[in-house]
């Protein structure tokens, strides 16, 4: 096992470094191609340091890299020994078996299932999201996450989660502006923010500059240091997730995922304990490291040349785009179905802010002429898969599963029976979602 004394480096590595201007807790370089993350580890003299781990294998104290680095390193020791030291040494060694995003993403779901009563949609959005962090200043923004719901709905369980996944998550109540750009700008974390109902009003107007600005590359704020009396910029673009009752307010809404958590029902995931020394968290954020280090010009070509349907555009495609990325690649991997789920609640996340999605205003149209002059009606989705295929236009048949998230994620009701899945359609709810679609609904 590689000791946190051993320094090992080679002169390809440190020539690289001499050449960018690497941060200390997260860097990505295209030219020369390099990649590098900071820990924090113990030292003899019983304080914190900062090293570098890079994609070439090395590990380099931030000391022989002081005229370089960006900022000046943060030895922070809520983060001390947060990529274990064994983990660490099995990748320096190269003796590490490689990860793969379909296994990293699969854990984080895994972990949130038990504690979480909300639907496997959230979980895949909760858990493509903690990875996507460790790849943030790769992409030109990245979303906040609004965790909402009432009481007992396990949101400060999925911030607890997030944080002990995410790249540096701190998880934290109520701090003040000057706790976070401080925190930001060296340490690069991911915040989970919890009780954040204040931020409903617009009565904290730094607090809500930092979250506002920060969502997207180069967001930074200005304060003028007490001592010399100059103005300083701060970088404060950072993975922030956020959780409350009431929600945010419609501008920092703008540039965040939302989720609807549900209040828990089932006693077993009502009593679990979340448990962030739990090991499996330090396994996933192995894998994390490691696929930061090894797989992060995977993501930067997708994220430049992705994949997406035609209906995902402007902000919405902004804010998506980076857990996408990693959806896409955690399927190439061998996963499953994460790629649709995400674009389930991204038909819904769409709709709420303009209008629905093609695929949900096509299905619509079927469904007006499954009702008929009915009522109500109930259809299974194998039933609409052609009719769709025609509405759509499309030269390939949809598959019944994707039919069925979509008129769940319409909020159709799902019944099973001898004739198996059908779905209870009304002319009221069809109207009200034909309304939202023409931007005339006001409910």
């Amino acid at each position: 096992m590689t000791t946190t004394a051993t320094v090992l480096t080679d002169p390809t590595t440190l020539v690289a470094l001499q050449q960018i201007r690497p941060h200390p807790a997260l860097h990505f370089s295209t030219d020369p191609p390099l990649a590098s993350v900071g820990i924090v580890t113990p030292h003899s003299t019983g304080k914190p340091m900062v090293e570098l781990i890079t994609s070439t294998r090395a590990r380099v104290p931030t000391g022989l890299l002081s005229s370089r680095l960006a900022v000046d390193p943060y030895p922070y020791d809520k983060l001390l020994d947060r990529w274990r030291p064994e983990d660490v040494g099995r990748f320096l060694d190269g003796t590490d078996s490689p990860p793969t995003f379909a296994e990293t993403v699969t854990r984080v779901y895994h972990a949130l299932r038990p504690v979480l009563e909300t639907g496997h949609y959230e979980h895949k959005v909760l858990a493509c999201w903690a990875v996507a962090t460790y790849f943030f200043p790769l992409f030109l923004a990245f979303p906040r996450l609004d965790l909402r719901g009432e009481m007992g709905s396990g949101k400060s369980k999925a911030l607890s989660i997030l944080a002990a996944c995410a790249f540096n998550g701190l998880h934290r109540v109520n701090p003040t502006p000057a706790v976070l750009f401080r925190l930001i700008e060296p340490l690069r974390p991911t915040l989970c923010l919890d009780e954040i109902e204040d931020l409903v009003r617009r009565d904290k107007p730094e607090l809500l500059a930092i979250l506002n600005s920060g969502y997207k590359a180069g967001g930074c704020v200005d304060r003028c240091e007490p001592d010399t009396h100059k103005v300083r910029s701060y970088a404060v673009y950072a993975p922030v997730a956020l959780a409350g009752i009431e929600g945010l307010n419609q501008v920092t809404q703008d540039r965040a995922i939302t989720l609807a958590l549900k209040k828990g029902r089932d006693a077993r995931k009502l009593d679990a304990l979340v448990d962030v020394q739990d090991e499996r968290f330090a396994t996933i954020r192995d894998e994390c490291y490691r696929l930061a280090l090894l797989r992060w010009q995977d993501v930067r070509d997708l994220y430049h040349k992705p994949t997406l349907p035609n209906w995902l555009h402007g902000r919405a495609r902004e804010l998506w785009l980076p857990l996408l990325v990693i959806a896409h690649l955690a399927e190439q991997d061998g996963s499953r179905g994460f790629v649709d789920d995400l674009l389930d609640v991204a038909v819904m996340q769409s709709g709420e802010r303009s209008h629905l999605s093609g695929e949900a205003d096509g299905i619509l149209k079927v469904l007006d002429e499954c009702l008929g002059g009915a009522a109500e009606v109930a259809v299974s989705p194998k039933e609409l898969c052609d009719d769709l295929q025609a509405v759509m236009g499309w030269d390939y048949t949809p598959k019944p599963e994707m039919v069925g998230r979509l008129l769940t994620r319409l909020g159709f009701q799902k019944t099973r029976g001898a004739e198996g899945i059908r779905y209870r359609v009304t002319r009221e709810a069809a109207e009200g979602l034909r309304l939202r679609s023409e931007g005339t609904y006001t409910n």
